[in-house]
C-alpha cells in the first residue's frame, strides 16, 4: 500500500506543476526525503501524507478512495 500512496502522491505533486524542492521547503525536510517518499522507499507515515495532501489542497477521503479504486493496477 506504501507504494500505491507515494505513487499518486506524487502523481498529485506533478498535476499541480510543484517542484520536488517546493514540496520539501514546506515540509522543512530536502529534496531527497520527497524524491523517497515518492518512490515508496521511505516511510510514509500518516501525519507526513496528511501534510502533503494539505499541500495539495487534497481532500483525504478523495485521495484515499482513488488510492484504494487504483490499487488492481
Amino acid at each position: 500500500m506504501n507504494y500505491k500512496v507515494a505513487k499518486e502522491l506524487k502523481a498529485e505533486r506533478v498535476k499541480r506543476d510543484l517542484k520536488i524542492s517546493d514540496v520539501a521547503k514546506q515540509l522543512g525536510t530536502c529534496d531527497e526525503s520527497v524524491r523517497r517518499y515518492e518512490k515508496g522507499t521511505k516511510k510514509l507515515s500518516l501525519e507526513l501524507v496528511e501534510k502533503l495532501l494539505n499541500i495539495y489542497g487534497i481532500d483525504p477521503a478523495v485521495f484515499f478512495t482513488n488510492v484504494c479504486a487504483n490499487m488492481h493496477e
